[in-house]
């Protein structure tokens, strides 16, 4: 925590009170923290326990495989370094690409596996400059500096390639650089060693509202038509077709409330949408005239299923794969076999483990694909699936943890709140404490995300000492379909809040005696602020890392303006607006709040988390309230292993102080 660097203090706030003393007081607060006997003790055994178990997760955390023709490309870790490594047949692999110190890192291949396609980012940073590398050369060449994934589209020659970019932070005003998303077009010179490696001058091909997400780009397999998802909301997406040629644009589907997504197999366009069907559902047109024959008019081939929520559809070799969820966690993938006529036949149903969440789906030309299987308490599982005889062949490879998996429970309760919603909650404890006492609630609820199953490696620690986390799936996020969603934002952005104040006192009577704490980040740590505000002791402590604690910037920054456009967040001004910031009443006393801020957050601007940490350390002499400063962190994507493991003991001693949890194994 670098207090004293004057860059850092500028970019965090203008503000006169938040000088060189003000940063050295809240060092001194949170010190002052660390010092208390508890605190201290359980911050030492929280470390060691992340430190132990970390560096066991490194292949399974970031294990990705793609195929492409004879090669294989997957990224694991090399000699302390991530690597990418291509192998050809059965050959040896071999490292095409490694990642500098302190760089985040997305990556793709072109259809044929020519090209790599990278890009990096740093120091908090989620943009960054997108480069190919020539995997026959080894030739980098840098195709732009700003810009945030790395999803592209190809011609069948792989000569012309299309990709998202973001205007350079010198040729718009200030913050603007996060949005503005444009589609440009890249030409691959024909002899590779006459491309320059300096940034190429690209044409901008497509570009609507500067409040614009992109969310596909997929090319027809002719290569006439890319098709282009875009949205200005978290609900719905419009879909348009780009002339490969022309460079003319003409709508496919105009933006609206209703999700659509477009895959292309054999004679056949398929398109998953929820219009009309919360759950949604599966179209087809004949490739011959899908792009005359209005969506409305498609024909319905896969039908909604009750509680049966269609979160991807995808292709392999002739198969529609079509994944399924409910309440975050996976109930099935269908398996239908394509015919020509347009008939698809469900030749299996591949039932996932209880409590997980199929986060990815690796597939080939061939009928032969992959799925990546995660739970909360051991790391992701690949199950190799084959077409073989009329069925599916499922092989499994799993690295094993440090923490062991049968030690831990995963429960699902729900509880009905007082206008008749049920609330999902996810119960993570250890086998040993079928009562937990010391109970941390996490919650999200934003911008249609579900809380899927995900190995939680940073939460083991907690319950390896007889804590328990209790997921919250609340309205706002999109583990029940858009109505779900819808029940949780703009107007009703104030319902969620209630919901989470209802979570916490329906935990501590669910579990007698529990101490119930609190934990949100982001929008989720909104949330957190919101509840505090509203009932102080509702929870015995809080934490919000990266929170949106001063809802004015949704007016100011160009970023989180998104908020209001999108209708995520009640407009400035309105009545069901409300801001954790303007709330906090002196005399109060409010439960022991930490807060986790980055000075580099390119998405919540840290002043609001300083002001408010500011106005409620004026309502408690006692200083029980604390920051954590953090830099080169940005919205916490992009952690050091060294920070995140510091930041999160800090937390987890917070807790346990404050939720009376013994660090002795249960």
């Amino acid at each position: 925590m670098a207090f004293n660097e004057k860059n850092a203090r500028d970019k965090a706030s203008d503000n006169p009170v938040f000088d060189e003393s003000w940063f050295m007081r809240q060092r001194d607060v949170l010190e002052n923290i660390k010092k208390y006997e508890a605190h201290y003790e359980a911050h030492a055994v929280f470390k060691v326990e992340l430190q132990e178990g970390l560096p066991h997760l490194s292949q399974a955390s970031l294990e990705k495989k793609l195929i492409r023709g004879n090669k294989s490309f997957s990224r694991s870790e090399k000699d302390g370094q991530s690597v990418i490594c291509m192998k050809t047949g059965d050959g040896e692999p071999r490292t095409v690409f490694t990642l500098g110190d302190g760089q985040t890192l997305e990556w793709d291949v072109s259809p044929e596996g020519k090209y790599l396609i990278v890009k990096t980012a740093q120091g908090g940073e989620e943009m960054g400059p997108l480069s190919l590398i020539d995997l026959s050369t080894k030739k980098a060449i840098k195709i732009t500096r700003s810009c945030n994934s790395v999803q592209s589209a190809w011609t069948k020659d792989e000569k012309t390639f299309f990709y998202f970019r973001h205007p350079d932070k010198d040729t718009v005003p200030a913050g603007e650089e996060k949005i503005n998303s444009a589609i440009c077009t890249h030409h691959m010179v024909d002899n590779a060693q006459d491309a320059s490696p300096t940034e190429t001058e690209d044409e901008q091909v497509f570009a609507k509202d500067p409040y614009d997400m992109h969310t596909q780009l997929t090319m027809s397999p002719d290569g006439q038509d890319l098709v282009i998802g875009a949205t200005t909301n978290f609900s719905g997406n419009s879909l348009s077709l780009l002339n490969t040629e022309t460079m003319s644009e003409t709508t496919l589907v105009e933006q609206n409330d209703s999700r659509y997504s477009l895959v292309f197999l054999g004679d056949s366009v398929y398109i998953f949408t929820n219009k009309y069907a919360n759950c949604g559902k599966v179209l087809r047109a004949p490739l011959s005239d899908w792009k005359e024959t209005p969506v409305d008019n498609w024909k319905t081939v896969i039908f909604e299923k009750k509680d049966q929520l269609i979160e991807k559809i995808t292709t392999a070799g002739n198969m529609l794969i079509v994944h399924y969820s409910w309440d975050g966690n996976s109930t099935g993938v269908d398996c239908y076999v394509h015919h020509d006529d347009g008939m698809l036949n469900l030749l299996e149903t591949i039932l996932p483990p209880p409590n997980s969440f199929i986060s990815e789906i690796y597939t080939e030309d061939s009928n032969d694909f992959a799925l990546g299987v995660d739970t909360y308490i051991a790391p992701r599982e690949i199950w190799k699936c084959s077409s073989n005889k009329g069925k599916i062949e499922i092989n499994e490879e799993r690295v094993e943890p440090y923490y062991k998996p049968d030690d831990y429970v995963v429960d699902q309760i729900e509880y009905s709140s007082a206008d008749g919603t049920n609330i999902p909650i996810t119960i993570i404890r250890n086998k040993n404490t079928p009562q937990p006492t010391s109970i941390i609630v996490e919650a999200y609820g934003c911008y249609n995300v579900s809380e899927n199953p995900t190995f939680r490696d940073t939460w083991m620690p907690w319950c390896k000492f007889g804590g328990a986390i209790a997921i919250v799936h609340l309205p706002g996020g999109g583990e029940r379909g858009e109505q779900w969603h819808k029940k949780g934002i703009g107007e009703h952005k104030q319902d969620a809040v209630g919901l989470l104040l209802a979570t916490g006192d329906f935990l501590k009577k669910e579990y007698k005696g529990a101490k119930v704490g609190l934990m949100g980040r982001s929008g989720g740590g909104y949330l957190a602020l919101a509840a505090l505000t509203q009932k102080p002791e509702a929870f015995d402590a809080v934490c919000a890392k990266v929170p949106i604690a001063d809802t004015n910037i949704i007016d100011t920054d160009p970023f989180q303006k998104r908020n209001e456009v999108s209708g995520e967040w009640p407009k400035p001004g309105s009545k069901k607006h409300y801001n954790p910031l303007e709330n906090i009443k002196q005399g109060e006393n409010y439960a022991p709040t930490m807060i986790v801020t980055s000075l580099d957050d390119p998405r919540i601007p840290a002043p609001g988390s300083l002001k408010f940490v500011d106005e409620l350390q004026k309502c408690d002499p006692n200083q029980k309230h604390c920051i954590i400063i953090e830099q080169g962190t940005g919205h916490g994507l992009s952690t050091p292993p060294n920070q995140l493991i510091e930041t999160q003991a800090t937390m987890f001693a917070f807790f346990a102080e404050n939720l009376e949890l013994k660090t002795k194994p249960a």
